[in-house]
């Protein structure tokens, strides 16, 4: 797994874009995790599917636990502070695309729907 180390962020609208150069260190996966758990987000967001996104984003969250908890014999990291860090860091499961029937309504030019 590639890890990154953040470097400066910069604003982009009304978000925080941090810049992050490949390193091996698994304690800052954060931006990594983030675009992987987005794109997921972004495929796989549609209704009825917010358990298994859920589900998804829970074996994120224990695989990246499991690494950083192999980093040492004496671990300060546990799970109240894991879940600090994941709530801060990592996007909630949510549905992204909208149901069938909202998407593929079209009108034609004639504002008539095409049948």
């Amino acid at each position: 797994m590639i890890a990154v180390v953040h470097a400066r962020g910069k604003q982009v609208g009304s978000r925080v874009v941090t810049c992050a150069s490949p390193k091996r260190d698994p304690r800052s996966v954060t931006c990594v995790s983030d675009g992987v758990l987005r794109g997921h987000y972004a495929y796989y967001g549609v209704p009825t599917n917010y358990y298994a996104l859920d589900a998804f984003r829970s074996s994120v969250v224990r695989n990246w636990y499991r690494s950083l908890q192999r980093r040492s014999q004496r671990s300060g990291l546990d799970w109240n502070r894991m879940s600090r860090v994941v709530a801060r860091w990592l996007p909630s499961a949510n549905i992204v695309h909208p149901w069938p029937n909202d998407r593929f309504r079209v009108t034609t030019q004639g504002k008539s729907p095409v049948r």
